[in-house]
């Protein structure tokens, strides 16, 4: 019986400086899926996390956990993914931990994610990003217009391709995953992720 042997990662790590990261959540079938059809209940479903090379629009990684996983856990799974080099991770606000922050400096690189709302500065070491973040929404008049225009100020509003990546993958693949056990999604994801990938190489 053959087997398909996919590559064993998405792209070289020598060409990843930054990465962009997102997360959405896909439909799971299985044992018992004819009796939510049927009766009702609550369907099953799996975080679908994906990071992405901004230059080349390729992605890096993309995997499925499961929907009580917290985002942030996905993070230094895609760093281990990037070169050592000097570049940036953009991230939505869920990253905006003294954690991540530490994590993103770890691996050279400088996190690009909103402040959560009411964030105050902190002195601590490795907010330094954070605190530059608040000064300057602060200073733009701490609204959502402010947090608009330093996302365009630093580079944040970068993060639109990554949700472009998510709408693509939908429209390309629905918003399920059609295997029914956890090892043939994981392969299934990968295989998504390599024709996407594929597909951007043929049209460059």
């Amino acid at each position: 019986m053959k087997t398909l042997s996919l590559p064993s990662a998405l792209l070289q790590r020598k060409s990843v400086t930054d990465i962009v990261l997102d997360t959405t959540g896909l439909k799971v079938y299985g044992a018992g899926e004819w009796r939510v059809k049927k009766y009702g209940g609550k369907r099953g479903w799996r975080k679908l996390h994906l990071a992405l090379e901004p230059k080349s629009g390729k992605l890096v990684l993309a995997e499925i956990t499961g929907e009580h996983t917290h985002d942030t856990q996905f993070l230094e799974k895609a760093l281990r993914r990037t070169n050592r080099r000097k570049g940036h991770v953009l991230f939505d606000g869920i990253a905006d931990s003294h954690r991540c922050y530490e994590m993103a400096q770890r691996y050279n690189k400088r996190l690009l994610t909103p402040p959560k709302k009411g964030a105050v500065l902190r002195q601590e070491k490795g907010y330094e990003e954070r605190n530059d973040a608040i000064k300057i929404i602060h200073g733009l008049g701490g609204d959502r217009k402010a947090k608009s225009i330093w996302g365009k100020l630093i580079g944040y509003n970068r993060r639109v391709i990554i949700e472009s990546m998510v709408s693509r993958w939908k429209r390309l693949f629905g918003a399920s995953l059609k295997s029914h056990c956890e090892k043939r999604r994981r392969v299934e994801v990968q295989l998504k992720a390599w024709m996407i990938n594929t597909m951007i190489e043929a049209i460059a």
